[in-house]
């Protein structure tokens, strides 16, 4: 029985090792399957250079490596400085200097820099615990927080340079309460100049910090921008040393990857663990098939007026391409309100452009009577256009910003839009002959206007007057892909990004005008801030928003919808220098939603839980079963733009051996183990018990005093003695057949018995007949 239990015993472990070696080849293919994505969804990668500066005195700071340099002063007397990548250890700061990665050379202490001659940020406290109750000591023990910071941290104007106090106000920045503090600063050189300077003062954990933002002449907006960013970063923690904070700009070490992968590996036929973690899967191929390409046009007839001068202008269009997404399975789709918004000013300002006679002599014919231009003037120009001669209409366009023209009224008196989505890589295309007509088929579908909260017209104070998104409505139902929504909670500067949209100037000229495929941009948000005029969030990022990109979903590493990407500001009103990209939150467009009543599925179904299956079952190289799903999806939606990449790709891998073992195999060895192994083991390991203790028992018996017992307590029947006649020595032993011979042939012979003997007898036999 023994060997038969090792037997066993070693069958299973042979079974253990087929099952690792599986799952170690499944993990091979599996990671093949995701390189197999390249040139299916390619993506791009924005800069990524954000690293943290710690100060163990309890605040963070998040900059750009790229675009910044730093320096970091520690506590103590002797006032050390570390600067550019020694910056990022954690240690006791007790003050941080970031400073635009333009000045050529960074000197090596604050003390021996010109910063009146730059833009910088500044993040400094004090290293001394009771440095608050030494304020209050000095200053008074009943006054606020804010109060006591503003007299301890206020500038003191000397002959070299005269504070002015032009603004004191309690903002939230980060989530943070600050004392805002801004100062117009007069520097009393042989030519005085002005340069300014903004203090937020702050207490947190009983210890206070004051940044600066300080500004020079010379300030760029994307500096001034980038400390912003850096600003709203600032992160506070009760901690006095760095033990828990470690490797703070560092990736995860090489063996917890590993070893988590492998993990993944081995488990994924079995669970029904999220997609893949890889961007390529998690976010972009998940979520591609539901970004589409949204073609607008907006007919508008209106009137111009300016004292007794009034035009009207009837039949004019406008056109327009942006990005957007599909949100929910019967065909809700989301772009920026901008997007789907033309005014007046825009379709005049097309029809300009576009050459359009009949507007452009209405036009001219408003100048006129607005005896801004002469009669012969205008004839002249429109002759010029009539020629087509292009020259002639930029001028035209130029009179549009007009200083004497900027009290015309506008008055809409008709207006129709019109909508196209495309759904795959077939371009949208705008009917030249009558911008309301659209190349419509089975990929290029009608939508209408369900709702949207946009206005064009920003506030007196130049902010905006509300958000910039939109709903679309496709006409025809069907089981349209879907992205899922998320939200803005647990993003700031660092969190990864990715945006999806179709750049339309980057298709123009250097692409096949037959298709039109979205692209994806991988980057980070650089910081959370405040729209302007109203209580919206707008997410900052490095990844670029091209014009066609207006309306695309900008993703969190889960795949989620987090902000609409709406807008690139340049750094000067020339739209040179370099980009700020914003993103609208989505709270935005679930503002919207909730107002309409529309309400979206809580997770994935029909086809695009066909296509996440899929994708699942890819990823881990399961092609047959991954190609199943697809077929079935292209069947049920055939507009669907990468399910036929995927089919093919999962094709050839499968043709070349690279399908990974399926889970049938896996949940074969184990049904092997249990009925083979498992449970004859069991038996066989009880069956062994058994007999060893009762074999034990046996022993443990015999091996008592008494524990043999005689022949008397065997029977209950006396024993008989032999006789022992004078011849018994002599007499040859007789055969154990002899008697049995004489019994057939007669009455044995009598043999001499005792008394107590013959009472023990049996009867004798019956004689023989």
């Amino acid at each position: 029985m023994e060997a038969v239990f090792v037997s066993l015993a070693v069958f299973a472990v042979l079974a253990i090792v087929l099952v690792l070696y599986l799952a170690a080849t499944n993990h091979q293919k599996a990671q093949d399957a995701i390189k197999k994505l390249t040139g299916i969804v390619p993506t791009s990668q924005a800069d990524l250079n954000y690293k943290k500066i710690h100060s163990t005195l309890g605040f963070e700071l998040t900059i750009n490596d790229r675009l910044q340099n730093t320096e970091a002063i520690l506590a103590g007397p002797d006032k050390v400085v570390k600067s550019g990548s020694e910056t990022f250890a954690p240690d006791s700061y007790v003050t941080i200097n970031v400073y635009p990665d333009t000045t050529g050379q960074i000197a090596t202490s604050q003390a021996d820099m010109g910063l009146e001659s730059i833009t910088y940020l500044s993040a400094q406290t004090s290293s001394k615990k009771t440095i608050i109750d030494d304020l209050k000591a000095q200053y008074g023990s009943n006054i606020e927080d804010f109060k006591l910071l503003d007299k301890y941290y206020a500038p003191v104007s000397d002959q070299n340079k005269t504070y002015t106090l032009t603004k004191s106000e309690e903002v939230t920045v980060g989530g943070n309460k600050f004392l805002k503090n801004s100062y117009e600063i007069i520097n009393n050189q042989p030519i005085k100049y002005k340069t300014y300077q903004t203090d937020y003062l702050t207490v947190q954990n009983g210890r206070p910090y004051k940044i600066t933002i300080y500004q020079n002449l010379g300030s760029k907006t994307t500096d001034l921008s980038a400390f912003n960013t850096i600003l709203d970063s600032l992160k506070f923690y009760p901690l006095e040393n760095s033990a828990s904070l470690t490797n703070l700009n560092n990736k995860p070490d090489k063996p917890t990857q590993q070893a988590s992968s492998i993990l993944n590996g081995f488990i994924a036929h079995a669970s029904s663990h999220p997609l893949s973690k890889d961007p390529a899967i998690q976010v972009v191929a998940k979520n591609m098939p539901a970004v589409v390409r949204i073609a607008s046009t907006n007919c508008i007839d209106y009137e111009l007026a300016l004292g007794t001068a009034k035009q009207s202008f009837t039949g004019g269009c406008s056109g327009a391409f942006g990005s957007g997404f599909i949100i929910s399975p019967d065909g809700y789709v989301v772009t920026n309100g901008h997007v789907v918004h033309s005014s007046a000013v825009d379709v005049l300002r097309a029809n300009i452009m576009f050459g359009n006679l009949a507007t452009i002599k209405s036009y001219l014919g408003f100048l006129v009577k607005t005896t801004f231009v002469t009669q012969d003037s205008a004839d002249a120009f429109y002759a010029r256009v009539v020629r087509n001669d292009d020259t002639a209409l930029q001028p035209i366009l130029n009179s549009l910003e007009w200083q004497e023209l900027e009290e015309t009224s506008i008055t809409e008196t008709k207006q129709a839009s019109f909508y196209a989505v495309q759904l795959s890589n077939q371009v949208v295309i705008f009917d030249e002959k009558n911008l309301q007509n659209f190349n419509y088929g089975s990929t290029i579908v009608r939508a209408e206007l369900i709702a949207k909260d946009y206005d064009p017209n920003m506030t007196d104070e130049g902010g905006f007057r509300g958000s910039d998104v939109a709903i679309l409505k496709i006409d025809e139902r069907k089981n349209y892909p879907f992205v899922t929504l998320g939200s803005i909670d647990g993003l700031g500067a660092g969190s990864p990004l990715t945006v999806i949209g179709f750049p339309g100037v980057a298709e123009s000229s250097v692409v096949d005008e037959k298709q039109s495929i979205p692209t994806a941009t991988l980057g980070q948000v650089s910081a959370i801030r405040d729209a302007k005029g109203t209580t919206n969030k707008l997410i900052q990022s490095d990844v670029a928003i091209g014009r066609g990109n207006s309306g695309g979903p900008a993703f969190n590493q889960y795949g989620e919808v987090v902000g609409l990407a709406t807008y690139t500001v340049s750094e000067n009103t020339s739209g040179g220098g370099a980009k700020v990209n914003y993103m609208r939150d989505i709270a935005d467009l679930k503002a919207l939603l909730k107002k309409n009543h529309i309400i979206l599925p809580a997770t994935a179904e029909g086809n695009q839980k066909l296509w996440e299956q899929g994708l699942e079952k890819f990823s881990n190289a399961y092609y047959s079963s991954a190609i199943a799903d697809f077929r079935k999806l292209k069947a049920q939606y055939p507009a669907h733009r990468l399910v036929d990449s995927f089919i093919a790709r999962a094709e050839t891998a499968k043709k070349d051996g690279k399908e990974a073992t399926p889970p049938e195999v896996y949940i074969t060895i184990v049904i092997v183990v249990i009925v083979v192994i498992i449970i004859p083991g069991i038996i066989l390991f009880f069956v062994i018990r058994h007999h060893r203790g009762r074999k034990g028992a046996h022993e443990a018996y015999m091996q008592q005093p008494g524990g043999m017992p005689t022949m008397a307590q065997q029977s209950s029947v006396a024993p008989i003695a032999p006789p022992l006649g004078p011849t018994a020595i002599n007499t040859p032993p007789q055969s154990d057949i002899q008697p049995r011979i004489v019994d057939m042939l007669g009455t044995p012979p009598a043999q001499p018995t005792s008394p107590q003997d013959q009472d023990n007898q049996p009867p004798p036999p019956p004689p023989m007949p």
